[in-house]
């Protein structure tokens, strides 16, 4: 995919291109901190457990919502 490709507003969803990069941060950031939870040096703090599935419920509703993030990260 081109980079002109990934800067096009999304049409389906009528997000401006700040709107759509947000969408896109948000849910790298997610995943990164998903894989931080599962990474050898798990977080094991306090409510780890919990921050662990509310990531993964956003990571989900957002890519249920805004299936081109999973074309994004391929």
């Amino acid at each position: 995919m081109s980079k002109d490709t990934l800067k096009e507003p999304c049409r389906c969803h009528r997000l401006s291109i700040d709107q759509l990069d947000a969408i896109t941060h948000a849910h790298l950031d997610l995943c990164s901190i998903k894989e931080h939870f599962e990474g050898e040096d798990q977080f094991v703090g306090v409510g780890a457990g919990e921050l662990a599935a509310w990531c993964q419920g956003s990571i989900e509703v957002l890519e249920k919502e805004f299936s081109f993030l999973l074309e994004r990260i391929k």
